[in-house]
Order: C-alpha cells, then structure tokens, then sequence
C-alpha cells in the first residue's frame, strides 16, 4: 500500500492516538492485574501469548552528602552551559501532538 504524503500525516496520527488510548488503558489495568497476581501469590503468571511478571528492583536511597554533591554537580553544568564552556549536539525527531479537542477525551 503506497500513501500519499497526506495519507501518511493521516495514518501516522491515527496511530499515535491509537497508542495513547492503549497506553492509556494498560496504565489503568496494570494495578488490577498486579492485585490479582498478588492476592495470588503469585509473581509469575504464564498465558497463551507472554508472562505476566512482578520484579523487584532496587531503588538506592543515598546520604545528603550524595544530593549535595548532585546539585553542585547540576549547578556546575548550569554555569558551563551559561558559560559556553559546555558543549551539545542537536539531533532532530518527528513528533506529533494531538490537538486538545481532538482524539483522546479525558477521563473526568
């Protein structure tokens, strides 16, 4: 199937809605699965298409000593930036942004 250029602006929105609604959607099932996993017992649940799974990860937690020296290190390379000293590569992207009356209606 060969789009014109306005048949690909066309589709290409469509999809990018389509995928917000789904994103959208798995945001608000995934605790429902999870509760049901969890009152289960369970950390891993196999079906016909993929695994359903409950990983830990570790999230550090580090000494004020740590965020001081992060923030001196954000305001050093704030004042490089302002400076001129710090250095940046552009690289472009398509985006698309879907109008505020158009598309996904929220919830309320």
């Amino acid at each position: 199937m060969v789009l014109t250029y306005e048949g690909l602006l066309g589709r290409y929105s469509e999809l990018k809605i389509q995928q917000r609604k789904t994103e959208e959607e798995i945001k608000s099932l995934n605790p429902l699965v999870r509760e049901g996993m969890e009152s289960r017992g369970l950390d891993k649940q196999p079906t016909s298409v993929g695994d359903f799974l409950i990983l830990k990860k570790k999230q550090w937690k580090y000494t004020e000593e740590c965020e001081t020296l992060r923030q001196a290190l954000k305001n050093k390379e704030s004042d490089e930036e302002a400076r001129g000293l710090a250095t940046f590569v552009e690289k472009s992207e398509l985006q698309f942004r879907v109008k505020k009356d158009e598309g996904i209606s929220k919830k309320k």
